[in-house]
């Protein structure tokens, strides 16, 4: 991962690796990542805060600098009275803010940092402008014939606006915007024993469909974009962008086709698909996917596994473990 900061596909895989081996991989954060990978005190590997977009090797300097010398950051106002706010700007802030580098303060949300508090600002600006006052106030103090007389502590703290909590999706997607990959959760967790279980296709793999010609298909995902348009013959029809754990891949489809499931391909819905690729008749090297249902995975959620079977040896079979399923189960 160290030498590959650049390849988010291989970064996805060598992910998965790590994380069969039982390490976790976490997003960058302002009191443990450095500008790289890095591996914190437990052992975790930690997204390093260079590799969020829009902050650079300048911004990072400083507040692994400041770290140094000062400790861990305990506030968010403790890291806007310490960080070199030159090197360090509000939009750096706000991007490593979305990114979760300042989820480690239990006293602001991602959502806050954005929320609008006045004319033409949000309240990222706000606390730029109470760093800068206090970093220059504590400088003129200590520079002053009195010397420090404590005129830092005569600055109040900004409130924290109050902000409506975003929905996951939109959080997980300003998050992947920024880190070029899903860190803190992924938006299918909810349904990934249906993907991984009741599928039997992965949503990359319709990239080779020759592979899979006449075979039945069963996969699902969350639709991340599209667009409408016609063709050159006024045909109507949509590219819609699905993505799963393997990754994503776009599924066009032209004229009936496109009329009968366009409302189904609306970003943000959790799709369950089946479908079949078939050689188009009048050109059999071109290869089409024709989908014959889509449901929500909401409402396959609940009905797609009948059955899950346990296999466990003979010897940890005992009347709690019983007891416990039975609670888990909801049966007499």
């Amino acid at each position: 991962v160290l030498s590959r900061a650049g390849d988010i596909t291989e970064i996805t895989k060598l992910m998965d690796e790590c994380k069969a081996m039982g390490i976790n991989v976490l997003g960058p954060d302002v009191n443990e990542s450095v500008p790289r990978f890095g591996v914190n005190a437990k052992g975790d590997i930690r997204f390093g805060m260079a590799s969020v977009k829009g902050v650079g090797e300048n911004a990072v300097a400083a507040i692994v600098n400041e770290r140094k010398v000062g400790g861990p950051f305990k506030s968010i106002f403790d890291f806007v009275q310490r960080v070199n706010l030159s090197a360090c700007n509000r939009k750096n802030i706000e991007n490593l803010a979305m990114a979760g580098a300042f989820d480690c303060f239990s006293e602001i949300r991602r959502e806050q940092f954005v929320q609008p508090c006045g004319k033409n600002e949000v309240f990222s600006d706000v606390l730029v402008r109470y760093g800068t006052k206090y970093q220059t106030d504590r400088m003129e103090s200590q520079f002053s014939l009195f010397g420090d007389l404590g005129h830092t502590d005569l600055i109040a703290t900004p409130a924290i606006p109050d902000a409506a909590e975003w929905p996951l999706l939109e959080r997980l997607n300003k998050e992947k915007e920024l880190v070029g990959i899903y860190l803190s959760a992924h938006p299918l967790d909810e349904y990934r024993v249906i993907l991984e279980n009741v599928c039997n296709v992965g949503i990359t793999q319709l990239e080779d469909r020759q592979a899979l010609v006449n075979k039945d298909l069963i996969m699902g995902g969350v639709v991340t974009g599209g667009r409408e348009t016609r063709t050159r013959t006024g045909k109507p029809c949509g590219f819609t962008r699905i993505e799963d754990f393997t990754g994503s891949s776009e599924i066009a489809l032209f004229g009936e086709p496109w009329l009968k499931w366009a409302n189904m391909m609306k970003e943000g819905n959790y799709l369950f698909i089946k479908a079949k690729c078939q050689p188009y008749k009048y050109a059999p090297e071109r290869v089409d996917l024709v989908i014959n249902s889509i449901e929500l995975l909401q409402d396959v959620k609940d009905t797609a596994i009948s059955s899950i079977t346990l296999t466990m040896p003979l010897s940890e079979l005992d009347k709690e473990f019983v007891s416990d399923l039975d609670t888990l189960t909801g049966t007499e």
